[in-house]
Parts: structure tokens; sequence; C-alpha cells
């Protein structure tokens, strides 16, 4: 069993608006898509005043700022769930209790869980070793950092804190968690080098996450562990984050044989390594007992 008594789950059964799942999903789509035509347009309109030149600017100048921008669509679910849903932050994971020691924990684990990737598929000959290529670029991956910091967490906040919970109200558990785990890899599909095996190891990303999120009961470790997981591949590594680059990174590791090993265009995501890593993960998440609120008072119910 995935749910305990107390869970912030349980905490979104008091939403005043639980439409069915068909419908549900349909909102999700329309939110989605409504926000980022929105975040779109709010870019283009600063890029306007601020006249950037597009045939000059660099590309990793636009992915930051696009990075930065996914701080509008995770507000834009949170407006939904609080007065659309009429839900408590507590019910979209943001519980109060050890949350920066959660938030620590998470970050942690995914600095960990990559690396292990990386070692993997370094073993199996996927990847090589190209050099230390730090130097001046400090300052832009610390800019990087942060702007993984909001895009990790929107990510998390659409599809464990909003669309996962929601659905929840209408379906068993395990049926959320696999419909937002498909929706998590459906938003990836026009990724640059997706691959049937990238496909499958999103879906276990999003199996992993939702666990992760219902089995610590909050929001901020797996918030956490997406930013670091994507912060170290990109910055970190100088690998490919689902098919795009990152931009300046601390080294370089460059993909090298067959693609079901090295991932190829799309990044070690699209690799064996991670498919490994993420079922051993899943397993150990189901067989951990996992945490649950034990008093009320002690969470976050603004």
């Amino acid at each position: 069993m995935l749910l305990k008594e107390g869970t912030f789950i349980e905490e979104a059964k008091q939403a005043k608006f639980q439409p069915n799942v068909i419908l549900q999903i349909i909102i999700f789509i329309g939110l989605v898509i409504g926000l980022q035509i929105g975040t779109g347009i709010i870019l283009g309109i600063l890029y306007i005043i601020l006249g950037v030149d597009f045939t000059s600017i660099d590309n990793a100048l636009l992915q930051l700022a696009g990075l930065y921008m996914t701080i509008i669509p995770m507000t834009g679910v949170i407006l939904y769930c609080r007065y659309i849903e009429k839900r408590s932050l507590t019910s979209m994971g943001f519980v109060r209790k050890g949350a920066v020691k959660q938030y620590l924990i998470g970050f942690g684990v995914g600095i960990l869980f990559f690396s292990a990737a990386v070692g993997v598929t370094f073993l199996l000959g996927g990847v090589q070793y190209q050099g230390f290529t730090l130097g001046k670029n400090t300052g832009w991956i610390l800019v990087f950092l942060f702007a993984w910091l909001f895009q990790g967490m929107e990510e998390e906040v659409l599809l464990r804190g909003y669309l996962m919970t929601s659905l929840s109200n209408k379906i068993p558990l395990w049926a959320a968690v696999l419909i937002n785990s498909v929706g998590f890899s459906a938003l990836h599909l026009f990724n640059s080098g997706i691959s049937i095996l990238a496909v499958i190891n999103l879906c276990l990303f999003g199996l992993f996450a939702s666990v992760y999120t219902v089995k610590t009961n909050n929001i901020w470790g797996i918030g956490a562990f997406h930013s670091a997981w994507n912060f170290v591949q990109g910055n970190i590594y100088g690998i490919l984050v689902s098919g795009t680059s990152a931009g300046s990174s601390v080294l370089v590791f460059e993909p090298k044989g067959d693609s079901f090993i090295s991932g190829g265009t799309f990044g070690l995501e699209g690799g064996i390594a991670v498919t490994i890593l993420f079922s051993i993960a899943i397993i150990g998440l189901l067989v951990w007992k996992g945490k649950t609120v034990e008093h009320a008072e002690e969470i976050y119910t603004a």
C-alpha cells in the first residue's frame, strides 16, 4: 500500500471541485498549453522591451530565460488548485514540517543518483571523459543552478502536486501514479533525440517521482531531486538534458558507441543505465515504509 493515514494525498480529498478523470485530464492539458503560451508571450514582450536581437543572442541565454520563466506555469497551477479546486497548499505536498531537511536530502539523492548513472554508463563504455572545463564559467553555472531549482519544482508541482493528487480523488492512487507518469513522458515526446528507451525511462522517472512523493509525504524532496538531476546532468557532467544542451559545465562527457547504452543525442536519460537504476529505485521505494503526518497542526494548511 502506498497511502498512509494523515498524508497530503488525503488532504486533497477536502477539495471543493473534484472533476472526473476525463475532465481533469482535459483541464490539465488545457492548463499546460495555456500557461506555456502565456509564458511565451510574456517572454516575447520582455525581449521586445529589452531590445533583444534574436539573430545574435546565445542559445544558452534563451534556455536560461526559459528555465527561469517556468515559475509562471508553476504559479498558475498552484493558483488553479487553491482557487478553483479549493485545495490547501498542504494537499499539493507543500508540507511545512521538515521542509528544509527534505529538500536537502532530495537534492543530495539527485546528485548521487545521476552520478551513479554516469558511472554505470562509463563502465559499459557508453560515455567518454573529455576534460575539465570550468574556467571562467563558474558564474554561469551558479545562474543555471538557480534556474534548475525553479524548473525541477515546476514539473513536480504540475505532475505530482496537481495531476496525480487531484486524480487520486476519483481513482485509486496507483492508477493516478500511472497516468501522471505517462503524462510526464508525453511532455517530452517532441524533445530532440527522443527514442523508445527514452520514453520508457521518462515513464520510470515519473513512477519513481510519484512514489518518492507519496512515501516522503511532501513535494520538497522530489522537487529538489528533479532539480539536482537536471543541474548535475547538464552543468556538472556536460551531458544533454533530455536532448537539450545546458550550456556551461564543470566537466565534459560525450556519448560513444551504441545509443542503447549512451542514450545518443537524448542524453543518459535515453540509455539502459537509467532504466536499471530507476527500476531498482522504484522497487526499493515500494518496499520502504515511508512517512506519515501524525499531527495535523504540524503541517502547513494555508
